[in-house]
């Protein structure tokens, strides 16, 4: 039985909102020059472990903190004043008040019964068929109406049947599907809900949903009145669901080609969609917008070429051709990969043109690639072809089966498109959109990026491990010169249009061995972008010489930047041993352009770590020259950040190379040491030969080992970079992914806390009021 960890006391536990990532470090004393002179730190035993863990465990439903919301508008409100027409602002505060007024109706009560929980209910008269409340966009539980036409489906039934019974199932649900989406009684948009069987499964041409259009009133008819598709029949406790084995085939096509902004509601709920990775093929589609209030929730989607598209129209040309309100929750996003050819890209999530998105509570994994980081499946043991029947299949080279298999005229293509590349992300928001609201997710092991937020976007208590690049935030929606007309004519960028806050960065590695990363989270441009709260570390080690900063803070002149320049905040985060013993980068780069305005950029009360005996990485690193830098102290400031070394206080300032150089500007020609750093760019930083964090070696693994198994003795330094622990409990959350009956140990804010305890940072908590994080 999984252990629950003991709660921290309450006196120690602070909201989210005023998140500080504190370390118990002990201060060094001074003598009257400004030198430090000692610094005594000791490293807590990892077999205490158990004691010093804290985790909040956290409501299903929490109700959310109204005064938080209307602070956060008065300030949003505040920050567009200036803005013309509807701006990014206004975009922001309907989408955190929406989601956050419907999450409140649940909680207290108002709508039907909460929809997350052991305790969830059927629909009214729907308690025999099991078939359970869905979602609308902003949280409100939904149930069939009384006129509500309902469609069965079932591998026992019959496309000759009429589907409106359980004992009169059709048998495909294409057919379910199409009737679904006639127009009835002469009404624009449906009511219509089509339940497939929980535990049956389609396979090849038998399991597609079909094509859904827009334009021909193929979807809902308001928030409470949608085209539903979801589940019904027993095994919704052990989180059974429909299987559609798509083979390579796309699951669900939204298609709208035509001007039909009142078309929209429409939710996919409790289904299971896969392929074997590498045949191609995509979990859902959405192409063309002018749709609103779509959501895809407690699904698993497993192995396609994309598992989510969601791609307005075209910008230029019209830019109301938007999606609009997309809810993607509670999901299973995972192993996706290239079909077989050249130039394949493969992503878990692919997202444009697409506005009011949130992506929350979803387990997002192994997005990009197959087999091996370099080279995919085996190119030498598997081949791909069209059989005599025109079906794909994947066969064993050596096998004698192979020539009957693969007949000559099929062309067969071997595996190797697999790979991970630096196409292939797990979450790829295209710039054109609007800035995502991306909360709680657990997003790993991506063939390049965890989260390119090329639109900009509020990233927000996610735990990222294993990702060559775990996240960016840009402008490229921001960028009045990137779509003509522009997306949003203001004058001045937005305060409060990105942030990343409160997420926990871990063992950033390699694309592969020839593409060198170990990234964390990157600054690209995006204007007053706040980055707080955030922990960052033990990257995994590697031979690379690529930069691999945990903070990267770009300022350029690049599609995805703003013309008013680069501002921001870094403050309250805690990077440590993220750094290669023979690479550059560290805790914090910086990019900048001389000619690209005033940043303006900020960066106080982090906490950053340099491993000893890396002497190729620095703590501080700048490219370009001092002036460029600091302009009498206009772009970038610091104050009362610490910095952690063994050699802190003995670093040589005329060599970079020398372990205690932790400063570097010009790209590693103007090295400065800590004394300098003190003298002449933040008098009032505190450098410590040790860290005193109650146990830094926390990661996905150990929290599989402490809380998972119980076995609390074992060191985890020694384990947090065990691959079969790190597989098996990523095995284990995607299998237990079930919102009828969630396992509060499992909870991704549990994991959060846990690691963020061991570095003795504050306590997050689900509150959307709190978006806007710590030292806003």
């Amino acid at each position: 039985m999984i252990n629950r960890i003991l709660l921290m006391a309450l006196a120690s536990l602070v909201m989210g909102h005023n998140v500080q990532a504190k370390s118990s470090i002990k201060k060094t004393s001074a003598d009257p020059a400004g030198q430090a002179t000692s610094s005594s730190i000791s490293h807590k035993s990892s077999t205490s472990k158990r004691a010093n863990t804290a985790q909040q465990k956290t409501q299903t439903q929490p109700v959310v903190n109204q005064n938080d919301i209307r602070a956060l508008s008065k300030r949003l409100e505040h920050a567009g004043s200036a803005v013309q027409n509807k701006s990014q602002v206004e975009h922001i505060k309907d989408l955190m008040n929406a989601y956050a007024e419907g999450r409140e109706n649940n909680a207290s009560g108002e709508e039907q019964q909460s929809v997350v929980g052991e305790d969830i209910l059927a629909c009214p008269n729907f308690e025999v068929e099991k078939i359970y409340p869905v979602s609308a966009f902003d949280g409100t539980n939904v149930c069939p109406s009384d006129d509500t036409r309902m469609l069965y489906v079932s591998t026992s039934g019959s496309d000759d049947n009429d589907g409106l019974s359980p004992e009169t199932a059709f048998f495909t649900p294409k057919k379910a599907v199409d009737l679904a989406v006639s127009i009835r009684n002469g009404q624009a948009g449906t009511k219509d809900w089509v339940v497939l069987k929980r535990g049956d499964e389609w396979r090849g041409d038998d399991a597609p949903l079909g094509i859904i259009r827009p334009d021909r009133a193929e979807v809902g008819q308001s928030k409470t009145d949608r085209l539903v598709i979801t589940a019904y029949g027993d095994g919704a406790t052990e989180g059974l669901r429909p299987h559609l084995r798509g083979d390579g085939r796309t699951i669900l096509n939204l298609w709208n080609n035509a001007d039909a902004p009142d078309a929209g509601y429409l939710t996919v709920s409790g289904l299971k969609m896969s392929t074997a990775p590498g045949t191609g093929g995509t979990g859902f589609r959405l192409l063309y917008g002018y749709v609103k209030d779509i959501v895809i929730e407690d699904n698993e989607i497993r192995g396609f070429g994309v598992g989510i598209i969601s791609q307005g129209g075209n910008l230029t040309d019209n830019p109301n051709a938007f999606f609009d309100k997309v809810l993607i929750q509670n999901n299973v996003i995972a192993d996706t990969a290239s079909s077989p050819g050249p130039g394949g890209h493969s992503q878990n999530a692919f997202i444009s043109g697409t506005k009011s998105l949130i992506i929350r509570n979803n387990i997002i994994d192994h997005g990009g690639w197959a087999g091996s980081r370099d080279n995919g499946l085996d190119p030498t043991l598997i081949v791909r072809c069209n059989d005599n029947e025109g079906n794909r299949v994947t066969v064993d080279h050596n096998d004698v089966g192979y020539i009957d298999a693969c007949p000559a005229e099929s062309n067969p293509v071997f595996a190797g498109t697999e790979s991970a590349t630096i196409f292939n992300h797990n979450l790829y928001l295209q710039a054109g959109g609007f800035p995502a609201l991306v909360v709680e997710n657990i997003i790993t092991r991506a063939a390049s990026h965890g989260t390119q937020a090329r639109s900009g976007g509020r990233i927000e208590r996610n735990i990222y491990a294993r990702n060559p690049l775990a996240a960016f935030v840009a402008g490229g929606a921001l960028n009045p010169s990137y779509t003509n007309p522009p997306l949003n004519a203001y004058p001045v960028p937005l305060d409060s249009a990105s942030s990343m806050i409160n997420n926990v960065v871990l063992e950033g590695n390699d694309i592969n061995t020839g593409l060198d990363r170990g990234f964390g989270f990157t600054h690209n441009g995006a204007y007053n972008n706040h980055m707080g709260g955030n922990l960052f570390a033990n990257l995994i080690p590697t031979s690379g010489q690529y930069n691999n900063s945990a903070i990267d803070v770009l300022c350029g002149g690049g599609e995805y930047s703003t013309p008013e320049g680069c501002s921001g905040k870094v403050v309250n985060n805690v990077v440590y041993n993220w750094s290669s013993e023979n690479g550059r980068g560290g805790a914090l780069s910086f990019n900048l352009n001389q000619d690209f305005g005033p940043y303006r950029m900020k960066v106080s009360n982090n906490t950053f770590q340099k491993r000893a005996g890396h002497s190729g990485s620095s703590m501080v690193g700048f490219k370009g020259n001092r002036d460029s830098i600091y302009d009498a102290g206009n772009r970038v400031r610091f104050s009362n950040n610490s910095y952690i070394h063994s050699d802190i206080f003995t670093g040589d300032a005329d060599n970079y190379q020398a372990t205690g150089a932790q400063f570097a500007l010009g790209g590693g020609e103007d090295p400065v040491n800590y004394s300098e750093w003190l003298n002449v760019f933040e008098d009032n930083a505190q450098g410590f030969t040790e860290s005193s964090f109650t146990d830094p070696c926390r990661t996905l693994a150990t929290y599989y080992d402490d809380v998972v198994l119980g076995n609390l003795d074992n060191d985890n330094c020694a384990l947090m970079h065990d691959d079969d622990m790190f597989d098996d409990f990523m095995s284990l959350l995607k299998s237990s992914k079930n919102r009828f009956t969630p396992n509060p140990d499992l909870n991704s804010l549990a994991i959060l806390n846990y690691i963020r305890a061991g570095f003795d940072m504050s306590q997050v908590e689900t509150n959307v009021g709190d978006a806007t994080g710590s030292d806003r």
